[in-house]
């Protein structure tokens, strides 16, 4: 390093250069960056991260009980466990204090539906750790947000069981606010929930109570955690509040079907409100996602404000999309980055066949995330008087690609590998929710045969199961078919009575339409107004049957698919006899 001094003792001599060395000169202090420092320490960071979720995960577990507390628990040890194998596979020290781990953990169990079992817990953190964070090496240089590649992994691998919308167990909006704001412990909540659940067991005898105590017994293994969630989907879960099947209070204060934190917006917003404050995130991300949606809301005549409280979008622009790793780094291409998500969740909401975007688009603009920083990032006015190495360029643009290609392949294994060893089990669910959806339909059988219809089987149906009495007379037939939703198929189970020639229940097996909203098909509210039912009368929609205000498509495509298909399955059976 060259230092300009001149000799004091003789004024006005030409200054002259000599050679200094930076660690003796006393006027010089060489350093790398960065030079400008801040209080704020990663641990700071994800503590308040933490603390800004508690509302989110209390309200969670009031709402959903025990399994959403045992799918937090999970997710958080997995991460952290998860973490700790991967620093000591790449040789780093073993700190899992810096609390990251922890909150990838906690985000992703709040993106999940509260019937997830276990294992696809423990699936998803691995994942999330390692994909989505140490293949990019380590915290710091992800290009993806960590949680939302976990949440994907499993959203792709598992679609059925991801795409539970179990309902909530509290029995009103009052309840719900007191778990939003006050502080309401989580043992509390289980304990309320298992009362509540234990009055129904006592006092109604209905058969989807039965399905639900039956389901509580067995919640000791995960098999049966995964049993317990797909009947509580098959019969609807509790029923909603008389007087909140309607309208915006169940989306803020989550008395409705969704994922473990993303149903009560009340404690999501307060959670934003918190970060704001603290500047751990800037305003300006979320505002322009939210802004976005509205305006898109408006110009293709949806509700604004039910998009902005239903799905994941508040979970997504506050908690999400504000990662400090994967967002922008300068105020204008944090709005473009969110004008982005607005966009794309909106495009996959009104015109995709998945029912939400949120978690698509924030991963898709991740990827962005460095062009917009290149573009949107001051430039010096100075020009380098240093040669550009277009060489060692074209080299790291070679190591990022391969880097990429490799992440994608073993991903695809991993999809692939894991896809294979849980397709029996997957089977297995999948018959134990029909099996318990049968009992449910048609709880006055005795015992049931499955009728092969050959070229009989009628369009849209899947499955023609007859009920017997004790004395083996039959008494009822049991189908299984699917329909065409807003947002996919609709897989459903119906019952008829031969002896009445009536409906005797409707049940929603598997759906892919909105949450909050399009769910809102499997609700009691809705589907009970199917039994009894004669098979003669019209089933029209909003006369003979109500359809759901919001979810017009869902809930005609339900009515119009259980009238046609019943009528159908009904002569297909007696044109064999």
């Amino acid at each position: 390093m060259i230092s300009t001094v001149s000799d004091p003792g003789k004024e006005g001599t030409k200054a002259k250069s000599s050679p200094v060395e930076p660690a003796t000169h006393p006027r010089l202090l060489l350093q790398s960056a960065p030079h400008v420092h801040s209080p704020l320490t990663v641990q700071k960071g994800m503590l308040d991260v933490v603390i800004a979720l508690v509302p989110a995960t209390i309200a969670g577990i009031w709402l959903f009980g025990l399994q959403a507390a045992i799918v937090i628990a999970v997710c958080i040890a997995a991460c952290m466990a998860t973490e700790a194998v991967a620093l000591r596979l790449r040789g780093k020290p073993i700190d899992i204090s810096d609390g990251s781990a922890f909150v990838t953990g906690l985000l992703l169990a709040l993106t999940l539906p509260p019937s997830s079992p276990v294992w696809m817990c423990v699936i998803g953190s691995v994942i999330a750790i390692t994909l989505g964070k140490h293949v990019f090496g380590g915290l710091g240089y992800n290009l993806f947000n960590p949680a939302l590649v976990g949440r994907i992994f499993l959203a792709i691998s598992f679609p059925d069981l991801m795409t539970k919308w179990t309902a909530p167990i509290v029995r009103g909006v009052a309840e719900a606010a007191d778990a939003v704001t006050e502080a309401t412990t989580a043992a509390t909540a289980v304990v309320d929930a298992a009362a509540a659940v234990a009055v129904d067991a006592a006092t109604a005898a209905t058969t989807a109570a039965t399905a639900a105590v039956d389901a509580a017994t067995a919640a000791t293994t995960a098999a049966t955690t995964g049993a317990s969630a797909l009947v509580d989907a098959a019969t609807g879960a509790t029923p909603l509040v008389q007087g909140l099947t309607d309208g915006y209070l169940p989306l803020l204060f989550g008395n409705h079907a969704g994922t473990i934190g993303e149903t009560a917006a009340i404690a999501l917003i307060i959670g934003g409100i918190y970060l704001i404050v603290r500047r751990i995130i800037d305003w300006r991300l979320p505002a322009s996602i939210l802004g976005t949606v509205t305006v898109m809301a408006l110009v293709f005549d949806q509700d604004p404000i039910f998009h902005l409280l239903a799905g994941g979008l508040l979970i997504g622009a506050i908690f999400m999309a504000t990662d400090w790793v994967t967002s922008p780094i300068t105020p204008k291409g944090r709005i473009v980055f969110g004008i982005g998500i607005g966009v794309m969740t909106m495009v996959i909401r009104l015109w995709g066949s998945y029912p939400e975007g949120v978690t698509f688009a924030i991963l898709l603009m991740n990827a962005a995330t460095p062009l917009i920083n290149e573009i949107t990032r001051p430039h010096s006015q100075l020009v380098s008087i240093r040669p550009s190495n277009d060489k060692a360029g074209r080299k790291q643009l070679v190591r990022i690609l391969a880097t990429m290609a490799v992440v994608s392949i073993l991903a695809g294994g991993l999809l692939s590998y894991v896809y294979n060893l849980m397709e029996p089990r997957i089977a297995e669910l999948q018959q134990k929710e029909r099996d318990a959806s049968y009992l449910v339909v048609f709880p006055d059988a005795d015992h049931l045969d499955t009728l092969d219809m050959g070229d009989n089987m009628p369009q849209g149906v899947d499955q023609v199961i007859q009920a017997f009495d004790a004395n083996d007379n039959p008494i009822g037939l049991i189908f299984v078919s699917k329909v065409d939703g807003f947002g996919g198929a609709i897989s459903l189970v119906t019952g008829i009575d031969q002896r009445s020639s009536a409906i005797t229940a409707v049940q929603v097996l598997s759906h892919t339409e909105t949450a909050g909203l399009g769910s809102k098909i499997q609700d009691a509210a809705f589907i009970d107004q199917f039994k009894g039912k004669p098979l003669a009368d019209s089933f029209v929609p909003n006369s003979d049957i109500n359809a759901i205000t919001g979810a017009t498509v869902s809930s005609v495509a339900v009515i119009n698919g259980v009238r046609d298909q019943a009528k159908a399955v009904v002569a297909a059976v007696e044109s064999m006899q």
